[in-house]
């Protein structure tokens, strides 16, 4: 046997251990409550992990600043958050967040990326984009449709913010494998457990979340566009609709 043979015999084993011990961060990055030099940063781990944050104004993350963030841990659902400070104004910010696992501190993510604008310090027009209802009815996530390509349309507005207006999941409204529309077409939902049902449990309530956040459209979204999320269900009184 060769040398080289020798060596990737041994190596090869050892690499994928080291690989599937890494943490994931599927759900992506979300930039939310952005005021004038401060921005939340949030995560989602899939295992206990420390989060890691670095920020900078150029994408190459030149005197890029970075903080040990917070552990996850399954009483959060493994999520995280920073809160950044001292952001100039009416500046692009470039961030990635990593996590690092708890068990091996050289086990880390790969990195997750993000970017914002700060509010102005001064007077100028700004541009925001609102919506409601993700995943309601029914209508859950068509990935051979394109996924909910709303939230891509807006991101192509490349709006300063985007204001979620109630709804932001519907715990009730199970999500059903298809939908039969009025043409005999039919739309094929992805179905997840949490989604089959409604809501009960803390567990299913955040797998309605994370069911938003397997569709690409979405992370897209939330990595580039800063979010303000309304509470209740978008009303101006409870339940109100035409007619009642």
């Amino acid at each position: 046997m060769r040398r080289r043979d020798l060596l990737y015999t041994f190596a090869a084993p050892a690499f994928v251990r080291a690989q599937s011990s890494r943490p994931q961060a599927a759900q992506g990055i979300a930039i939310g409550d952005v005021v004038p030099g401060r921005a939340i940063v949030w995560s989602r781990s899939d295992r206990p992990s420390r989060m890691l944050v670095e920020y900078a104004t150029t994408e190459s993350f030149t005197n890029a600043k970075r903080i040990r963030g917070p552990h996850t841990s399954d009483a959060s659902d493994f999520t995280a958050r920073v809160d950044l400070s001292g952001l100039p104004p009416d500046q692009q910010i470039f961030c990635r967040v990593s996590f690092e696992s708890l068990e091996d501190t050289k086990a880390i993510s790969e990195p997750v990326t993000a970017r914002f604008r700060t509010p102005p310090a001064t007077r100028r027009n700004v541009k925001f984009v609102w919506s409601g209802d993700t995943v309601g009815q029914g209508w859950g996530i068509n990935t051979e449709w394109g996924g909910m390509k709303g939230y891509e349309a807006m991101r192509r507005r490349n709006p300063d913010f985007f204001v979620h207006s109630g709804d932001t999941i519907y715990a009730d409204g199970p999500v059903p494998s298809e939908v039969k529309l009025p043409d005999g077409t039919l739309w094929k939902n992805i179905v997840t457990e949490a989604k089959s049902k409604p809501a009960v449990t803390l567990a299913d309530f955040r797998g309605c979340y994370q069911y938003n956040l397997l569709d690409e459209n979405v992370r897209r979204f939330q990595s580039e566009v800063p979010q303000i999320w309304q509470w209740d269900d978008h009303e101006v009184f409870n339940n109100w609709a035409p007619g009642k």
